[in-house]
């Protein structure tokens, strides 16, 4: 299934919830994260951590992920 394009993603917190960071884990695919003007190349099996109050984080590909916070 071909698919393309950024995603901007803005971390918050939540007056209900607050989390220090998340931790992102690639299913499947492939694409790059750009966090702080810095470019990183993920794909199926990477594993990062971004820090709460990161923004923006702009998504560039295809990419299926699972997002887990403390």
């Amino acid at each position: 299934m071909p698919c393309s394009g950024v995603l901007v993603l803005e971390t918050q917190q939540n007056s209900d919830t607050t989390y220090r960071y998340m931790t992102v884990s690639v299913l499947s695919r492939e694409g790059t994260i750009t966090v702080n003007r810095e470019k990183y190349q993920l794909k199926k099996g990477s594993h990062f951590i971004l820090p709460n109050k990161v923004n923006p984080i702009l998504v560039n590909g295809c990419l299926e992920w699972i997002v887990s916070h403390p």
